[in-house]
């Protein structure tokens, strides 16, 4: 048996920080969407735990660790074999760790008895990490907390560009590089996003192209997650592949994607209907 999913990216259209909890992690409310830019993970049964990926990942895989804890709470010793071939780019704050985690609980979930129900496979999810809860649902939500699904709304209808440069932002670094500045807002803007300071103390090189990404005339414009990608909005196709096409001759070492929105955190292939992945693709 084998099967195959893709896991989604997601940008953080807004993200406020609201204060330092006393265990040490961070209060937030984001506004998050996920896109078609996805990773490509193949599983079938073996007769071992086996979790391949096609790039060296920084620190532990959080996706054979959120497969390894399914395992334990079914009880289940079966084999498996996970291929995880990257496309969504590592340390930009598009959560690709995080998103192959949550499609590989859901589809392992189905592949090896006994099913368990969605609100325990959230609750291994949210053991794993702050964000891969977000990925089980995808789509548009509201985030509070700790990084928690809050509330479910439709999804975006913008084009997105990416520009994603040649830094690999560190997010504990980010947050730790994070000043409270008490700015609390009800109705943070599209674009904003509390970590970009940080991300800039730490990386100073980041500022030059959040000014490319203002510039370059979308609806909004902002840095996802902890960095180092940066996103603006479209209102058509037509204007994003224009904008597309001027930041791939505009920063020829950075990467640039052209994104749509998603209803999921993740699809298998013949399920995926809603966002095919677009024909321009991204340039390196």
């Amino acid at each position: 048996m084998k099967a195959c999913v893709l896991a989604y990216a997601k940008l953080n259209l807004s993200l406020e920080v609201c204060g330092l909890r006393l265990d040490g992690f961070h209060e937030i409310r984001s506004l998050v969407q996920t896109i078609d830019l996805a990773d490509r993970i193949e599983i079938s049964l073996g007769t071992r735990m086996r979790v391949s990926c096609s790039e060296k990942l920084d620190g532990p895989n959080i996706a054979e660790q959120a497969v390894r804890a399914l395992l334990r709470e079914k009880r289940s010793e079966a084999g498996l074999n996970i291929w995880i071939e990257k496309a969504i780019p590592i340390g930009a704050g598009l959560g690709g760790g995080s998103s192959d985690a949550a499609a590989i609980l859901a589809l392992v979930n189905k592949m090896v008895p006994p099913v368990i129900p969605e609100t325990k496979l959230a609750e291994i999810a949210g053991d794993i990490g702050s964000d891969v809860p977000l990925f089980l649902t995808g789509g548009c939500m509201h985030l509070a907390g700790l990084g928690h699904p809050k509330q479910q709304l439709l999804p975006r209808t913008e084009t997105f560009v990416l520009l994603v440069p040649d830094i690999h932002c560190s997010t504990g670094d980010v947050y730790n590089a994070w000043l409270s500045t008490n700015e609390a807002s009800t109705d943070p803007m599209l674009g904003r996003n509390d970590l970009y300071p940080a991300a800039v103390r730490c990386y100073p090189e980041l500022a030059a192209y959040r000014n490319t990404m203002n510039e370059i005339g979308g609806l909004y414009s902002g840095m996802t997650g902890s960095g180092s990608a940066f996103f603006a909005a479209f209102p058509s196709r037509t204007e994003a592949s224009l904008a597309y096409e001027k930041l791939t001759r505009q920063e020829p070492g950075c990467r640039v994607y052209y994104c749509q929105p998603t209803k999921s955190g993740f699809a298998e292939p013949r399920n995926i209907g809603f966002a095919e992945p677009t024909s321009i693709g991204f340039a390196e």
